[in-house]
C-alpha cells in the first residue's frame, strides 16, 4: 500500500512533468501529391477558408487554382510574374498580384486582381517602374503597394458579397508589413499609415505577419530567419530558415532549409519552428523530393509545398503531440 505522502509526491511529479512538456509539430503521414506530373507548379498559397490552393507556373507565369473538394484544377490568371507573391482576398473571392509587361524592351508591373470563380481580371494600376506587391487590407476594398518604394493606397471598387462570412486578417488590426529600400517597415493606420521601422540595421525580405497582427516574421539577407514582436521591437533569431508561413494560432512557423551549389539547388525540407525560437523539428527527410515554399492551411493540419524536380504541389498532414 502506498502511503499519503508516497501518492502526494507521485502527483505532484506529474503535474511538474506535464508543465514541462513541450508540445511539438510532427508529420501524420506522407505528403501526398494533388497535381498531376507534366506541368511545373510552385509557391501554393491557401485559400482563407482552406477549401482551395492557388500556385504558380514555371518562373511565376500565371496562377492556377486547386479545389480541393471537387478536385478540379483550373488557370485563372496567364500573365508573367503574376505568380510571385500574389496574395488571397481576406474573403478568398479575388487574388491579387502583380503583372509584369515589357514596353520597349523594359520592363513594367502593375497591380491587378482577378475573381478566381468567373475569372474576370480588373486593373488597378498602369504599368509601371518600381512597383511593390500587393498587399490587402481587412476586406476588398482596399489595396496597398509600393511605388518608387512609397506606400499606396487603392480603391479596388469592389464591393464584398453579400452573405460571404470571413474573418478579418491580423484580428482586425490595421497593420501592413513590407520593405522599403530592403529594410523592414511596419504601417498602421488605414488611413493615417504611420509607417515606422523593424529591425533597422538588417537588410530583410519576404515580410509576413502573423494571423493576429503582434508577430512578424522575415528573412535577412545572408543572415537567419528573425520573428520581431510588432509592439516592442524584440528580435528573435531562429536560425537558417526560407520563406516563412504561420501557423493559424501564430506560435508556429513553417519555413524550408535548403542547399545548393550556386546553380540549383541540392537539397531542401521543411522545418517547423517555435515563435520564441526555443523548439525546432525537421517535418520532411525525403531522398527523392525536394520541398520548397511551404505555405500552412488554416485549420492548422495541412501544409502545402512544391516540389522542385517534378513541379509537383504535395499537402502533408501534420499534428501536435507533448
Amino acid at each position: 500500500m502506498f502511503g499519503k505522502r508516497t501518492i502526494l509526491a507521485a502527483l505532484i511529479a506529474i503535474s511538474a512533468g506535464s508543465a514541462f512538456a513541450q508540445t511539438r509539430i510532427v508529420p501524420d503521414g506522407k505528403p501526398r501529391a494533388i497535381t498531376p506530373r507534366g506541368r511545373y507548379f510552385m509557391q501554393p498559397v491557401w485559400s482563407p477558408d482552406g477549401t482551395k490552393l492557388a500556385f504558380a507556373e514555371s518562373n511565376y507565369r500565371g496562377i492556377w487554382v486547386k479545389w480541393l473538394d471537387s478536385g478540379k484544377l483550373e488557370q485563372v490568371v496567364d500573365k508573367a510574374g503574376a505568380g510571385y507573391r500574389f496574395a488571397w482576398s481576406p474573403d478568398g473571392r479575388y487574388i491579387a498580384y502583380r503583372a509584369r509587361y515589357v514596353d520597349n524592351l523594359r520592363a513594367k508591373h502593375a497591380i491587378e486582381v482577378v475573381d478566381v470563380a468567373s475569372k474576370q481580371v480588373r486593373r488597378l494600376t498602369e504599368p509601371a517602374k518600381r512597383v511593390g506587391l500587393p498587399l490587402w487590407g481587412n476586406d476588398v476594398k482596399t489595396l496597398f503597394y509600393t511605388l518608387n518604394q512609397k506606400l499606396q493606397k487603392l480603391d479596388t471598387k469592389l464591393t464584398p458579397e453579400p452573405g460571404r462570412l470571413f474573418r478579418p486578417p491580423h484580428a482586425g488590426r490595421e497593420i501592413l508589413a513590407f520593405t522599403q529600400y530592403q529594410r523592414l517597415r511596419v504601417a498602421e493606420g488605414f488611413d493615417s499609415l504611420e509607417v515606422r521601422p523593424l529591425l533597422p540595421e538588417r537588410k530583410v525580405i519576404n515580410p509576413v505577419l502573423s494571423p493576429d497582427g503582434r508577430l512578424l516574421a522575415c528573412e535577412e539577407y545572408g543572415g537567419p530567419l528573425w520573428v520581431i514582436d510588432v509592439d516592442s521591437g524584440e528580435a528573435t533569431a531562429l536560425g537558417e530558415g526560407y520563406r516563412p508561413s504561420w501557423s493559424p494560432d501564430g506560435k508556429w512557423l513553417c519555413f524550408m532549409v535548403t542547399r545548393d551549389d550556386g546553380y540549383q539547388y541540392l537539397a531542401s525540407d521543411i522545418y517547423a519552428a517555435s515563435a520564441d525560437g526555443k523548439q525546432r523539428y525537421q517535418l520532411t527527410a525525403t531522398d527523392d523530393l525536394l520541398e520548397m515554399e511551404p505555405s500552412w492551411s488554416p485549420d492548422g493540419q495541412h501544409i502545402a509545398f512544391g516540389e522542385y524536380k517534378t513541379g509537383q504541389i504535395f499537402v502533408l498532414k501534420v499534428k501536435t503531440v507533448q
